[in-house]
């Protein structure tokens, strides 16, 4: 297993690779522009690679005007701390929820550095994150518990797998999640000894078939291990965008998250470039985009307006998911590959679902399994995972759970109405929690009662970008480039998808990009 040294080592060796591919390390056989007096960049998008794009361009370009566009009515994008009301501990993270202490990450925690400098009054506090509680995190799949009829604990799991309900041959070689971090070590080997033949090797791989046919796995055995480490059909994906998303490095590290909410990252944010007097638009739809040799103009909506509002921008960075960028109704033709990278690019599908209850049920100490303070459980039941909070452990006051899945499960938990869910997700943890009374404690009591969908919030995100095998290697080359002043930015085009720092690292390039136009050098990310 890559340590956390050599793991940003094989993500930089990456970048350059796929950066070499799309002819982005090239020099220019151009003068380059001179900047005009007054220089303006629209930016389409408010998450973070939106915001950071900005802080980046007021960073390294003079007196820049920077307006940011985005739909909906908050910063922050898939960074979203969702209140059941101002009292504390009264929340839950439904979108980013923590950040992992490795090298590669370092530029979240610059980020962060650097905002408490800009704003000492409200600095943004770390605090633990645990991923894992072995103790009284439960696990309970296949319908199966102890011997003795309690639901299993996580560590018990863990040191009893064959009594989890899978064939006999499938856990015959050891506990999941070992199998998994195992499987990962010779990838990290091969691309530690020659990355450019390991990557032609693997590029158009999914990690099923890695499993399968490098490593002589059984369908049992890889059933197993994805419903104990990942989500229904995860290992179809991409085998290097899985091995760079969670491969080089262990889920048993330093994790962080935010004290109050992941939400006021992206907020103090806002607020920076607001300082420098960027201006942030919200409620603002980008419903049309065109440009000339010279600027590029976008069309919005905003609520209360018929027609579109145009304004003209010397460039413009779209740092938003691709499906978004591709239904936008009236843009320009990109090309082929471009087109079929925004038509073809595998989403998968992740929902959120936030629940409150009259106590935090899941800290009484008459548990057995023990309590959770932190964690998450586990269970192949449609909910998945239940993410405990970490924030206000031992308080005497209502607490929040939220239940996490994505891919297939994500699919099916979607097409629920919302009455729906909240019943199926109070039975799930019904069948978690055997001998806790869910319903009574659920906050919004019962089925068509004033309350009852008031205390739960569902989301469903358009999905972590997961790549099918070989789609990453094909699409980032049409994706990452400039198509003449529009620049792009996102999670997408990053070599660690689906992180904070994925946003950061691909703002930082659509900067760079542009800022080489204009001969501006050194663009680095925040410190």
């Amino acid at each position: 297993m890559a340590n956390s040294t050599s793991s940003a080592s094989l993500l930089s060796k990456y970048q350059e690779y796929l950066d070499r591919a799309a002819g982005l390390n090239r020099t220019e056989d151009h003068a380059p522009l001179s900047l005009p007096p007054k220089f303006s960049v629209g930016i389409v998008g408010g998450g973070m690679s939106g915001l950071y794009s900005a802080i980046l361009l007021q960073q390294h370009f003079p007196g820049v005007e920077v307006k940011i566009f985005d739909a909906s009515d908050r910063v922050g994008g898939s960074v979203y701390t969702y209140r059941f009301s101002s009292e504390p501990n009264q929340y839950f993270e439904a979108g980013a929820m923590r950040i992992p202490c490795i090298d590669s990450h370092r530029p979240v925690f610059s980020l962060i550095e650097f905002l408490n400098k800009q704003f000492p009054d409200d600095p943004i506090e770390l605090m633990d994150f645990k991923y894992l509680s072995l103790e009284g995190n439960r696990v309970f799949v296949n319908n199966t518990k102890q011997k003795n009829g309690c639901i299993m604990s996580a560590k018990y799991a863990a040191e009893h797998y064959k009594e989890l309900g899978f064939p006999e041959d499938a856990v015959a070689d050891g506990e999941a999640n070992k199998l998994y971090l195992e499987a990962l070590k010779p990838l990290s080997e091969a691309f530690e000894t020659n990355f450019e033949a390991s990557l032609m090797k693997y590029h158009d791989m999914s990690f099923r078939e890695y499993l399968s046919r490098d490593l002589g796995w059984s369908s049992k055995k890889i059933n197993y291990v994805e419903v104990m480490c990942c989500q229904t059909n995860d290992l179809r994906d991409g085998l290097l965008e899985q091995f760079f998303f969670d491969g080089i490095f262990d889920f048993q590290l330093t994790w962080k998250t935010i004290k109050g909410g992941m939400s006021k990252l992206p907020e103090l944010c806002a607020e920076a470039v607001q300082r420098r007097n960027g201006v942030i638009l919200l409620n603002s739809k980008v419903e049309s985009l065109s440009q000339s040799n010279q600027s590029v103009k976008i069309g919005f909506s905003q609520p209360k307006t018929k027609d579109l509002i145009y304004e003209e921008f010397d460039a413009v960075i779209m740092a938003v998911p691709l499906p978004l960028l591709r239904l936008i109704p009236e843009r320009p033709y990109f090309g082929t590959d471009a087109e079929q990278a925004m038509r073809a690019t595998l989403f998968d599908p992740m929902s959120k679902f936030g629940l409150r209850f009259h106590s935090r049920f899941w800290e009484r100490p008459d548990l057995n399994p023990p309590p959770s303070f932190g964690g998450q459980s586990t269970t192949d039941l449609p909910i998945h995972w239940v993410i405990y909070p970490d924030y206000g452990v031992g308080e005497k006051e209502k607490g929040v759970l939220h239940v996490y899945n994505w891919n297939s499960d994500s699919m099916q938990w979607r097409i629920l109405s919302k009455e729906d869910k909240i019943k199926r997700a109070l039975h799930d943890l019904q069948s978690l929690y055997p001998e806790v009374d869910i319903a009574q404690e659920y906050a919004g009591g019962e089925p068509g009662s004033e309350h009852f969908l008031s205390q739960a919030f569902e989301i469903d995100w358009w999905g972590m970008t997961f790549y099918l095998p070989g789609q990453f290697h094909e699409f980032y080359p049409a994706m990452v480039k400039p198509q003449g002043n529009i620049y792009f930015a996102g999670g997408h085009l990053a070599s660690s998808l689906a992180w904070i720092v994925s946003g950061l690292e691909s703002a930082k390039r659509a900067v760079s990009l542009l800022a080489t136009k204009y001969g501006i050098k050194d663009v680095d990310y925040i410190r």
